[in-house]
């Protein structure tokens, strides 16, 4: 642990893949893009500790993150502030973005906790903004630049 990946094939799809996705062929022939980062560290048994991936960068403003943790890990205060800085740094200083916003299903509450915890704040409800495996309605975080405490 605390090797962090960047733009690791095994780690984008693990994202995808717990997101409740699949990586498609396009992004699997074409990684690394400009279309997606991935960063993530592995556990000492290989299997993910974390992944997180950024992508639908809209004109030098802002983009998207979705993130997921290996449940049998534990989040500890090093590793949570390591995740902070390793995305923020990425978003806001290499890739001088003005903002980052995270779409979680409303049932998943630790996750929208979690994505607080960094600073996201609530931006509002998409009603039935997921429609499988059920209809179900998008929380909507954003963090703003001058709002990151992790640079």
């Amino acid at each position: 642990m605390g090797d962090v990946k960047i733009n690791d094939l095994n780690l984008l799809r693990y994202c995808h893949t717990k997101m409740g996705g699949s990586l498609t062929d396009e992004l699997k022939e074409s990684f690394p893009t400009e279309k997606c980062v991935c960063f993530g560290e592995y556990r000492d048994d290989g299997e993910p500790l974390w992944a997180a991936s950024l992508y639908d960068f809209k004109n030098n403003h802002e983009c998207n993150l979705d993130m997921t943790l290996n449940h049998k890990g534990i989040m500890s205060p090093s590793l949570f502030k390591r995740i902070g800085r390793v995305l923020c740094d990425y978003i806001f200083n290499q890739a001088k973005l003005k903002r980052c916003n995270s779409s979680i299903r409303i049932s998943n509450q630790a996750s929208i906790k979690l994505t607080k915890a960094y600073g996201f704040q609530l931006e509002g409800i998409k009603r039935h903004g997921y429609v499988a495996p059920k209809a179900e309605d998008m929380v909507l975080l954003g963090l703003l630049k001058d709002e990151c405490r992790w640079i």
